[in-house]
């Protein structure tokens, strides 16, 4: 998994977690981008909410997430993985 950060790593060890998720799918764990940035209109009007962005390299399905205070931006990860939204 190739994992881009546009500051300091707030995904912390859920990139760690993620991957063995992503394994524990049965997906090829370098298929997938991660990727955080700020999100742009929160950052304008004062707010810390960030972008995660998920890419399937394969099948160029992308799928994004508000990670700020309060989100719950990694169990909607795991839901869209069980879900199979990132195919099969």
């Amino acid at each position: 998994m190739t994992i881009t950060m546009t500051r300091s790593d707030s995904l912390g060890h859920k990139r760690a977690v993620l991957g063995r998720v992503l394994q524990a799918f049965g997906y090829d764990v370098s298929d997938f981008l991660l990727e955080e940035a700020p999100a742009p209109v929160a950052e304008s009007v004062g707010l810390n909410d960030r972008v995660v962005t998920v890419r399937r390299r394969s099948t160029g399905v992308e799928r994004l997430y508000v990670s700020g205070p309060n989100s719950f931006w990694f169990g909607a990860i795991l839901g869209d993985l069980a879900r199979g939204r990132f195919g099969p």
